[in-house]
């Protein structure tokens, strides 16, 4: 029978039904998402087949096997793995990452990315998974680390928050007192030193050593963790900006003040990675150091690891301050250096996203939940350096996190400081800037001539504020301005 009569003789009713129905689906259609999600496959509406997706990760090569291993293990499915050397990653519009679906990368690339339109917004309904369990998350890991602006762009895998640890024994044995300003601890340091100097054997000498943290090259971050406690701004947060005006504050007297404590322990502090600086008290080679504490051996059980011997190590927050410089009033205050918990965002952190380009958004949102869930994330503990506590059921249970190296009161102590960071009012944000390598090269190159004796102090952070200047003029004041203020929730 030809279409044309069988259609004229449906009845009315039946065909203005067809009709409707027919506008209502082409209607929905073109409400979906752009991205397409035609590759997954729905059994008796319960069971979900995740089809197989790529993932990008920048270093990190032991972190993404397991990654790989666990998606395979835990839900049945293809994961394929691409792993970028930093220098490939920070290439001419992230080509490196152009056909994947998920990326894991330093927190600090963020603004970048976003720039580059590379970052899937993720919606409410991802927010609200279950497998994501955001109730758990803790305060950092759901504000600004993780957005732009109000949209979630990104889950956390950590953002390391670095403390001071010392020999408890030792400090008792010489009536040391444990540093709260940046001064003091360079006063210990140099006592501790002084005290390894009359020591008989080259061993007895190490063991009164100082060591802080640092990357070969990146000062960035040993001067933010000394001038953030003495920032005092509107917004109750640290940063290297005016949120305003995005005028530079790195020439102001906050940094100034943080140089100078950085080049007087330029002289009497040894400088390391964070893993090495924390093996360095744990095997006898230092005091006192800054860094973060990690399991040595992850997953590694309890009855197969043996100490040397129990350490005495005393956990305490960074140095704080006794004035902050009020910038609206252009004046020093008064500080309790006891309340400057200071969290630092975007410096050393992990972030994972699904990259805007993903033809498998659905797929790529649920590994992302996964990938963030409180079971996964406590699988991956001491895999990378750069991973961190990011639930409350992860302070719960901070010996996953911590190995077997640490007292159980160390170890308390320690998920409680985390705990009180989480929840500080004090941020003090990195570099959230596109093409930040260019801005934390100036600095580091000002740091370098510092400590060489070059310039002077005022001077070398006054070019610093000048080539900042100019690049922001050059890369759009309004787009970094517009980065910038999202970092911390402003429009």
């Amino acid at each position: 029978m030809p279409l044309r009569f069988a259609l004229c003789n449906i009845h009315p009713v039946y065909f203005a039904l067809f009709a409707i129905a027919s506008i209502l689906a082409t209607s929905s259609g073109c409400r979906q998402n752009p991205v397409s999600e035609n590759n997954e496959v729905t059994v008796n509406n319960e069971e979900v087949i995740e089809s197989k997706i790529t993932l990008a990760i920048v270093g990190e090569q032991e972190l993404g096997a397991e990654i790989q291993r666990l998606w395979k293990t835990l839900r049945d499915a293809d994961l394929e793995l691409k792993i970028v050397s930093s220098s490939e990653f920070a290439d001419e519009d992230f080509r490196s990452i152009a056909d994947v679906d998920v990326l894991i990368y330093p927190s600090k690339f963020k603004a970048s990315l976003i720039a580059s339109k590379k970052l899937a917004r993720l919606d409410r309904q991802f927010v609200e998974l279950e497998e994501l369990d955001g109730r758990d998350l803790l305060r950092p890991y759901t504000e600004f680390l993780v957005k732009h602006g109000e949209f979630w762009v990104a889950v956390s895998l950590g953002e390391p928050q670095p403390v001071l640890l010392y020999r408890k024994d030792i400090f008792a044995k010489h009536n040391l007192r444990v540093p709260n300003t940046w001064e003091k601890y360079v006063e210990v340091a140099k006592t501790l030193s002084r005290i390894g100097e009359d020591q008989s054997s080259a061993d007895e000498q190490s063991l009164f050593r100082t060591v802080e943290l640092h990357t070969p090259g990146d000062w960035l971050f040993n001067l933010s963790m000394r001038a953030g406690p003495y920032f005092l701004t509107q917004g109750r947060y640290s940063t290297f900006f005016d949120v305003r005006s995005m005028e530079p504050y790195i020439a102001s007297p906050a940094f100034i003040k943080g140089m100078e404590d950085l080049q007087s322990a330029y002289s009497g502090v040894d400088f390391s990675s964070p893993e090495e600086a924390y093996q360095d008290i744990l095997q006898h080679r230092a005091s006192m150091v800054v860094t973060w504490p990690r399991v040595r051996e992850p997953h590694l059980h309890p009855g197969n690891y043996q100490l040397d011997e129990p350490l005495e190590i005393g956990i305490a927050p960074l140095p704080g301050a006794t004035r902050r410089f009020d910038y609206s009033r252009n004046r020093w205050l008064e500080s309790d250096p006891k309340r400057m918990l200071v969290r630092h965002e975007g410096f050393h952190g992990m972030l994972a996203s699904v990259h805007a380009q993903t033809k498998q958004i659905g797929t790529a949102k649920r590994f992302l939940s996964w990938l963030a869930s409180g079971e996964v994330s406590s699988r991956l503990a001491g895999l990378s350096p750069n991973l961190a506590p990011t639930r409350s059921s992860h302070l719960d249970n901070i010996g996953v996190w911590l190995g077997y190296d640490l007292p159980a009161e160390s170890q308390r102590i320690y998920a409680g400081l985390l705990r009180e960071i989480s929840n500080s009012d004090l941020r003090f944000n990195g570099l959230p800037l596109d093409q930040f390598e260019t801005y934390a090269a100036e600095l580091n190159t000002a740091v370098s001539k510092i400590l060489a004796g070059e310039l002077s102090i005022e001077d070398a952070l006054e070019q610093t504020r000048t080539a900042w200047n100019k690049f922001t003029e050059e890369t759009s004041i309004q787009k970094q301005l517009e980065l910038f203020r999202s970092s911390f929730g402003l429009q």
